[in-house]
Order: C-alpha cells, then structure tokens, then sequence
C-alpha cells in the first residue's frame, strides 16, 4: 500500500515550499478578484475588429504584436513557481479571454458522450488544446517567459525570437527588475550634480509636449548626430537591470546599449525598474527602427492607505498594475480597499474609464502630431491599451497631490506623445476628475478645483 510518508525528505520540503507559495501567490491579489479579467475581452474593451484607423499612416504597413518577451528579476518577491505577480498579470495582459460564444459550446462538447455496443455512455473524444482555443478570435502573440533571467540568456533568446519576427510584426520586450544609475568607476549611485547635463535636458524635452525627439534632432547635422550618439552611449552604459544578486558587475546587468542592435526591426520596449529613464538612451540611438519606449518612474507613489500595498516584493509593481489592471490601481493608488467597492459601483467606474479610453483612441487616430511611431501600433488591441493605460496613469500620478510635479513619480515614454494628451489636457483631467469624485477621492486631486469642462461636482455627480 502507498503511503506519504514514502515521500523523501526533499519531495515533502519541495511540496510544501510549492504550497506556501500558491498561497501567498492567492492573497497578494485578492482585492478585486473576479472584476474584470486582465486578458482582452472582446466583451468589455473595445471592438478589435472596429478600431479607428489611423490618418497619418495612409497607404502605410500598421504593425501587430507577434512576438513578447516577458522578464522579470527581483528577490523575496510574491511567486508561483517562475511565474511572479508582474509576469503573471502581463502575461494575461496580452491574451485574449474567450468570447460569450466559448463556453457554452466547450461545455456540450464535453457533456456529449455516445454509446458502447453495451448501452454503457462513451465520452467523446477531443483534443484538449483545441478545447482551449476560441477560433472566433486572433491568434494570441507568442511569448517567451524569462525568470530570473542571466544577461546572456536574455540577449539570445531575444535574438532567436528576431530573427523570425514576422515582416509586419512587432516585439514587444517587458523587463521587470531592480536597478540603478551608476557610475562606471566607483558603482555609487550618480547624484544630482553628477548626472551628464544631457540627461536633464532629455528629460525636460519628454516632459515638453512641443520639444523635438531626440531621434528628430539627431537630423540636424553630422556634428550633432555624432555628439548625440556619444551622449546616448555615455548615459547607456551608466544604467542597467541588474540580473543578479551579486551587485553591479557588468557581467550580470542588462544594458540599454545591448538593445540597440536589435533595433533593425520594430520594437516596444517597457522597462520597469528605478533606472527605466537610463533606457531613453535608446532613443535616437537605433540602427534602423524607431523604438516605441513605455518607462515606469523612478520610485512608486506613495499609496494613501498603506505604503506597503503596492511594494514590489508584496503586491508586484505598481506601473505594471497601471498598464494591467489600471483601476485596481488606481484604487490602491488612492487608498479604496477592494472589498469595500461593491460590484456595481465598480462596474460603474470601470465604464467610465472605458468611455474615456474609447474617447482617448479616437482622438490619438485623428491627431496630427501622432509620431509614426505610435501611429504604426495604434491598431493593435494589445498594444492600443498599452498605450491608453499609460497615458491614463501618467495622468492620475501626476495630478495626485502627493506626487504632483515630482518627476520621480512620473513615467515617461519616447518619442513624446502628442500634447493634447499630457495630464494637464482637457481630456485627462475631466477622465480622472470624474473617476475620483465617483470613488469619493477627489480631494486627492489637482484636478477638483476648476475641471476642464468647467462643471459643478453637482452637475457632474448627475451626469455620472
């Protein structure tokens, strides 16, 4: 007879280590379970099949996503075996949830059975992994899942992914990990008076929704370009994801520059780490293809209830929540445990953050001043609610008055998007005037005192 206890010790620690996780795994992210799913939803996102098409690229190739590479390195941190918080929720990000149509189909397939020359009931046979895809829907991107990656490992399986990319395909790369802006002789971290002046200006430039991209100005002259590229290669080689739990040695950490020369072909690159902004050295540095660039702040903001709820070991990063679940949090941005949201107040702030998303989409399609950059990706679902999701908690970090006007808070993407979409436009700050008063938080915000569209918060409660 077979008991338990034949298991050896190393099995039994190995299983119960594996239960601790799951569990914890389970409590990290039970706020607002069961709300809206983090895969696509032909249901509740917009219509992929009905996206406005883009103006200024007529008669252009639009890109679709293909391809990811998911990577994240970070210790003590909520996992389930080499799957964490941030790559799980990333991971669901670019899927597709299977449509209304699905489940009851799934569900008399597996109930029909037939029957044996004995009368006795015969399930019928079917292929589990077709049992598992909605043909009604796209193909889902393919994905590499990298855990805890060495540099190495990343450069080539990157490199393999690349070299298949499909002619109007784009790779997107997340890279979840700690790092640090550091010089290269003493491994210090850079002060303020010791940063390359370069650096402040890109950084006031992307902050500038009139400013030139670094990748414009590059054309001006040979002279310029040359002291660009030498500026983007100093800055490139100072920050890093470290890879490692052994410090900074070179050995261990991921460089921007180790990127540049797989910039021949499309890339979407989001980096979320303290050092993401070292990574705009990318920018106006490519041998080829403009890079689409999403880069998380420098420290995350200060969470109204409990500073701990959105650390990374605990609750996974709170950027990549903002491009994955962003009203859970902005929820936990501004301190609304989830438990006390009931399901139709929720559902009535998710739709209106749908609507302004809707709304948002329109208006980049019909912009002028859209950089091709963005214009080439705009019609992919995936990487459409990227795009919104970021302007949306770029938008609320900002006009939340704890971090208001700190860059440190503030992520920033390359090349700029256009200026009817910083967070003092009209439209994000009547998106983020209404979602707070509705959750009763609008005192938190810049944005209560005059909103864009000139209301009273009563005239406002009734048009909600």
């Amino acid at each position: 007879m077979y008991h338990i206890n034949s298991y050896s010790d190393f099995s039994y620690n190995d299983w119960k280590r594996m239960l601790i996780d799951i569990n914890r795994f389970l409590k990290a992210d039970t706020a607002f379970m069961n709300r809206r799913p983090l895969r696509y939803s032909v249901v509740l996102d917009a219509d992929p099949y009905a996206l406005p098409s883009v103006s200024s690229i007529e008669g252009k190739r639009a890109l679709r996503l293909s391809d990811a590479i998911l990577g994240s390195y970070h210790h003590n941190e909520v996992k389930f075996a080499e799957l964490n918080l941030d790559l799980f929720r990333m991971l669901q990000c670019l899927e597709w949830e299977p449509s209304g149509s699905f489940y009851p189909k799934r569900l008399v397939e597996s109930s029909e059975s037939s029957c044996g020359e004995a009368g006795a009931a015969v399930p019928k046979r079917f292929s589990y992994i077709e049992g598992l895809v909605d043909h009604s829907l796209p193909p889902n991107p393919r994905k590499a899942i990298l855990y805890r990656p060495a540099a190495t490992q990343f450069i080539s399986v990157l490199a393999a992914i690349w070299e298949d990319l499909a002619p109007d395909g784009i790779l997107l790369i997340y890279l979840s990990a700690a790092g640090k802006a550091t010089s290269s002789s003493s491994g210090l971290p850079l002060s303020s008076t010791e940063q390359n002046p370069g650096d402040m200006q890109a950084h006031d430039s992307v902050s500038d929704g009139n400013s030139i991209s670094p990748e414009s100005s590059s054309r001006d002259s040979p002279t310029e370009s040359r002291n660009l590229h030498e500026e983007n290669h100093h800055n490139g080689s100072r920050g890093c994801l470290r890879l490692s739990s052994r410090g900074n040695e070179g050995l261990n950490n991921l460089y921007p520059n180790d990127i540049i020369p797989f910039t021949r072909r499309p890339l979407f690159l989001i980096v979320d780490c303290d050092s993401s902004h070292a990574f705009k050295a990318i920018s106006g540095a490519e041998m080829g293809e403009t890079v689409a660039l999403l880069l998380s702040p420098t420290l995350p903001s200060p969470c109204a209830a409990d500073a701990d709820s959105t650390s990374q070991p605990n609750n996974g990063s709170q950027f990549t929540m903002f491009l994955t679940a962003p009203l859970q949090a902005f929820c936990l941005l501004v301190g609304v445990p989830g438990f006390n949201l009931g399901m139709d107040a929720f559902n009535k702030v998710d739709e209106m953050l749908s609507s302004s998303f809707d709304e948002w989409g329109k208006m980049l399609a019909d912009s002028e001043s859209l950089d091709p950059v963005w214009a080439h990706v705009l019609t992919d679902p995936f990487l459409r609610r990227l795009i919104l999701r970021f302007i949306f908690c770029r938008g609320a970090i900002s006009l939340y008055a704890p971090t208001s006007n700190k860059k440190e808070y503030l992520p920033e993407c390359l090349p700029p998007l256009p200026e009817s979409f910083r967070p003092a436009s009209a439209a994000v700050r009547h998106a983020i005037f209404r979602i707070s008063w509705s959750l009763d938080v609008a005192d938190n915000f810049h944005c209560t005192g005059d909103n864009p569209d000139g209301i009273g918060s009563d005239k406002l409660l009734c048009a909600v």
